[in-house]
């Protein structure tokens, strides 16, 4: 068992949905905003979860060590990418802006709030980083995600080095054996936008042969944030009023 007794023992005594996440879907809160796979429903529902993790103890953060090692390697990078594009951005929007203003009187854009845009993100997720417990790779894990490769079993393919999500995978199946024989009940929810590898290309759903691993152990998979907020049954603050 990769996590510590006293760890399983607390996430099992508060009974709270559990969130185990990927690396990729770390990487994405602070990506390039300006790619068309960026969503205001993913950037709130990041905001979400976070407050669900860190303030209401109502949803168990769970993150890989092999994810802290990924994340460590590639977040300076894509912080720094995110930063040039909306820089590059905010250039080309200015421009057609004043061009514009040339023929009419309306009011000029007002784009100040993109500045400092990536480092806020990176603070968000440096946030999450800090508030989920931190699950060991095991020795015995790497063997298990060896034969996964050699297996072309999900996430591994066929001519693809998939050794580190294999190893992510192989943690997060672990844990979540533990938490159930130790008697959770409540739902666990793996986050991978690395569709490409967990989702079957004809149907969109969770490649068979990792379902028929998930679903004893009643794990579901979410393709962003926004679906993991959905399976985890965290909602929005009703802003309305009587």
């Amino acid at each position: 068992m990769s996590l510590a007794r006293e760890d399983i023992e607390r996430i099992v005594g508060l009974n709270v949905p559990v969130l185990c996440l990927d690396t990729c879907t770390v990487l994405d809160i602070m990506r390039d905003p300006t790619r068309d796979t960026s969503t205001v429903a993913r950037s709130k529902s990041a905001i979400r979860l976070l407050e669900a993790v860190e303030v209401e103890s109502s949803v168990s953060l769970l993150i890989g060590e092999q994810v802290h090692r990924e994340f460590d390697n590639h977040a300076d990078r894509i912080e720094a990418e995110a930063e040039t594009l909306i820089g590059a951005f905010r250039k080309r929007i200015q421009r057609v802006s004043d061009i514009a203003a040339q023929y009419t009187q309306a009011p000029a854009l007002v784009l100040t709030h993109l500045e400092g845009h990536a480092e806020r993100a990176r603070a968000v997720v440096d946030r999450y980083m800090a508030a989920g417990t931190r699950v060991p790779v095991e020795e015995g894990f790497y063997a298990r995600a060896g034969r996964r490769v050699h297996d072309a079993r999900a996430p591994a393919r066929l001519g693809k080095d998939s050794m580190m999500d294999c190893l992510v995978i192989e943690t997060y199946l672990d844990v979540a054996r533990a938490l159930r024989d130790a008697g959770l009940t409540s739902s666990i929810v793996f986050a991978s936008s690395n569709t490409q590898d967990y989702r079957d290309a004809n149907t969109s759903d969770l490649r068979a042969d990792l379902e028929a691993e998930f679903a004893p152990l009643g794990m579901r998979y979410a393709q962003d944030l926004s679906v993991a907020m959905y399976q985890l049954g965290v909602r929005f603050p009703d802003r309305g009023g009587a």
